[in-house]
């Protein structure tokens, strides 16, 4: 996955995710994106005015609804854009596992199931449970981050420095679900359940 940026359009994209790319699309690293994204979380200001965005120290005036709505927003695709990259293997081997499981755990699993419980250390019964554990798991950050997007509209409600803190709380969840859904490549089952991190 490659993240671009827009200085007319202000912006970033992934080519992944975006179905076109602006004209002025520049390439960037994925370490000065998440350095932009975690500065501008903590109150600084991304400045596109050049063709490498940078970081600059934010004006007195805090950032508009529309502006924090689209941060969330860029948060949450970034997280989704992360974890689609392996979205049609965890379906298959969910879907090898729960085949396993309705029959009654007999037979040899298939290549899925099989090659999960070689890595884990596991026999076929125990990987094909964990499989389906991880996929719930999976599904409730997902479900999660949706939530988190839905509630964005709080801040409609709010101003000044109670919006940014609220906004603040919203980007540490996103954050929180977002290291969640990258610890199911470490094959064990999370220590934290969704419902902390909501």
């Amino acid at each position: 996955m490659t993240i671009y940026a827009s200085s007319e359009n202000k912006a970033f994209y992934s080519d992944e995710v975006s179905l076109s790319l602006p004209a002025d699309a520049q390439a960037i690293t994925d370490e000065l994106h998440g350095q932009l994204l975690k500065g501008q979380s903590e109150g600084k200001v991304i400045d596109f005015s050049q063709p490498l965005p940078r970081l600059v120290e934010s004006a007195l005036t805090w950032p508009s609804v529309d502006e924090l709505f689209h941060r969330i927003d860029d948060y949450v695709a970034f997280a989704y854009a992360a974890w689609v990259r392996f979205e049609p293997e965890y379906a298959a081997r969910e879907k090898a596992a729960s085949a396993y499981r309705e029959a009654g755990y007999e037979g040899d699993g298939g290549g899925w199931i099989t090659h999960y419980a070689a890595v884990t250390g596991l026999q076929l019964k125990g990987a094909a449970d964990l499989i389906l554990d991880k996929a719930v798991q999976r599904r409730d950050a997902l479900e999660a981050l949706a939530g988190i997007r839905l509630r964005k509209q709080e801040l409609l409600s709010l101003d000044g420095e109670v919006r940014q803190a609220r906004y603040q709380e919203f980007v540490d969840k996103i954050q929180s679900i977002t290291a969640l859904l990258d610890s199911f490549e470490r094959l064990l089952t999370p220590d934290k359940s969704i419902e902390q991190l909501s």
